[in-house]
């Protein structure tokens, strides 16, 4: 999976590839845009002010920097409405932004996470207590990189692929909440990424007796039980639908049972 990274810095010293700013949807830039568009001469206002970028939900603006900040890229992404906000929104833009960064063929974004007072007023919408900011955004962001490539034949150009995510923290007494925050994200997306990775094998791959091995494989590293029920098992359960829709295979069915048990 992409490399996470934690770290505390002001947004103007932070030196990376693409910078991504939330923007709520308003009439002028506030807050963190409003200060780094100081040092940008306005051009963020003057965004706002021409319609090109007015914080609508996946609405991007790419800006390139210069020398008036460390990162070489600027990207706004909107987030819609503040009071309207919801965590499925904020995933929505945070793969919208991971996308574009990839397209544009960045190695490298970086978040910030808004984790200071005034942005839980900005973000009313989401639930703070738990601090799930950070964990949405690394959902969002892993999940828009997932790519399917085991069959495909390396051409002469390989595509751009994102290699890490930076999440910024406001203070660095957030950083350890943040990790843990972000933790969560990333094992849940693993979790995605395995069922993906499932149902992205064809079907002479995924076959009973695969699916499986994978069960076994998946029970042994997190802590369940498997049990995988053949043919005189199935038989004695009386399974006569499925048992008869496995007889069109050559491959003997497998019927699978994981359990959890926290």
């Amino acid at each position: 999976m992409i490399k996470t990274t934690i770290k505390s810095e002001g947004l103007l010293a932070h030196k990376t590839e693409c910078l991504v700013l939330f923007s709520i949807e308003e009439k002028s830039p506030s807050g963190k845009l409003a200060e780094i568009d100081t040092k940008l001469g306005g051009v963020i206002k003057s965004s706002f002010k021409n319609k090109r970028f007015e914080g609508k939900l996946n609405q991007t603006l790419l800006l390139n920097v210069g020398k008036q900040m460390r990162t070489d890229h600027l990207l706004l992404v909107g987030l819609g409405e503040g009071i309207k906000i919801t965590a499925d929104k904020l995933r929505q833009a945070a793969g919208t932004a991971a996308t574009l960064a990839e397209k544009s063929n960045f190695k490298t974004i970086s978040f910030h996470i808004p984790t200071d007072n005034s942005a839980k007023d900005v973000y009313a919408g989401l639930d703070q207590s738990n601090d799930n900011f950070p964990q949405t955004v690394a959902e969002g962001s892993l999940l828009s990189l997932y790519h399917f490539d085991e069959y495909k034949q390396p051409g002469k150009e390989k595509p751009n692929r994102i290699n890490q995510i930076i999440l910024l923290a406001h203070t660095k007494s957030q950083v350890s909440s943040i990790r843990s925050s972000a933790s969560r994200g990333r094992k849940l997306v693993a979790a995605v990424t395995t069922a993906r990775d499932l149902i992205s094998q064809p079907s002479n791959t995924a076959t009973p007796s695969y699916l499986a091995g994978k069960a076994r494989e998946l029970a042994k590293s997190f802590g369940m039980t498997c049990k995988i029920l053949n043919t005189r098992d199935m038989k004695k359960l009386g399974m006569g639908s499925l048992l008869g829709v496995s007889k069109g295979s050559e491959e003997p069915p497998a019927f699978i049972i994981l359990e959890h048990h926290g």
